[in-house]
């Protein structure tokens, strides 16, 4: 299996990136968005109102080209980045979408714009330092550039495009 930094540094840098479940990929292939707040009973929903969501946005993984892992877990040393990536592990995969940031761009927030508001509303509600931006509003299926799969075992992601398809006709 791929760590973490591995896994960032081959295939996420330089993009926005909305991690799922395979069956919450299902809903956004039938509903046509990633929604910021989907229809999802509440036991699967991550503990609470996270500060993103609370600002009616999706939340995003921002890792720029100039992001360095170990820069990153020695300034933000509580993170739970190991808990998403390559995957979540009580999923056992998960779904990773790339998001073409000009398409959305009129309400994309980055990792630092997110940290910065966070701290300006002086809040409390849970979110991933400088690596978690946000869209705000939902997100059309059309802005999904490439859809990727990877799990328990894999060395590396499969190509979920074609499950995309569909989005042409939207």
């Amino acid at each position: 299996m791929v760590s973490a930094q591995g896994f960032i540094e081959q295939y996420l840098l330089g993009s926005f990136w909305h991690t799922t479940s395979s069956e919450r990929f299902e809903g956004i292939i039938r509903s046509g968005l990633i929604m910021v707040d989907p229809p999802l009973p509440e036991a699967e929903r991550y503990g609470g109102m996270p500060f993103v969501r609370s600002l009616g946005g999706v939340s995003l993984f921002d890792f720029p080209s100039s992001f360095n892992f170990e820069i990153y877990e020695a300034d933000v040393q509580l993170n739970s980045i190991g808990e998403f990536i390559p995957f979540k592990s009580s999923w056992g995969r998960s779904i990773w979408l790339r998001i073409d940031s000009e398409m959305v761009r009129e309400g994309l927030k980055s990792g630092r714009e997110i940290r910065a508001l966070w701290k300006k509303m002086d809040s409390s509600r849970r979110f991933m330092a400088e690596v978690e931006g946000a869209h705000i509003g939902d997100i059309p299926i059309a802005a999904i550039q490439d859809a990727f799969e990877i799990g328990v075992g894999d060395s590396c992601w499969t190509c979920l495009n074609q499950l995309l398809s569909r989005r042409d006709d939207r």
